[in-house]
């Protein structure tokens, strides 16, 4: 069984600076789901479908990888099962996503956010709740 939790580095080529990803992994077969029925959907011409290989849940961006916030990250969910609801369909930046729902994610998230303040992690928030989300299709009409 693979972990369900990933750290990703990801590198901005518009300023050359590097973070972290922080994200759940979508089970396979839900994937396969979710990519049937975008591929039913009608889309604006030029827009481009996320391969369903990459779908995932963000949890947290941050400026740097820290390994032991990594391990302490795994502890929290360990053992857990995470059930989102779909709430709709929205634009966040140029993307078409799927907005989730989640309470215990929530309060998840905000506990990591805590945590990473707590230290020279930086990590990367929008204003409000943090927003469980799944992005489908990059929209030519942005």
């Amino acid at each position: 069984m693979t972990d369900l939790l990933t750290f990703l580095a990801k590198l901005s080529s518009d300023d050359g600076w590097a973070d972290f990803h922080t994200e759940f992994k979508i089970p396979r077969g839900t994937r396969k789901r979710i990519r049937r029925w975008v591929d039913r959907l009608d889309w604006v011409e030029g827009s481009t479908m996320m391969d369903a290989r990459e779908y995932h849940v963000t949890v947290l961006d941050m400026d740097k990888y820290d390994a032991d916030f990594a391990k302490w990250a795994k502890t929290q969910v360990r053992g857990k099962t995470f059930h989102f609801k779909s709430t709709g369909m929205a634009m966040f930046n140029d993307f078409v996503v799927v907005r989730l729902d989640f309470p215990e994610w929530t309060k998840l998230v905000k506990a990591w956010i805590k945590e990473a303040d707590s230290t020279d992690l930086k990590p990367h928030t929008f204003p409000g709740t943090p927003k469980a989300l799944i992005s489908l299709v990059q929209s030519a009409n942005c």
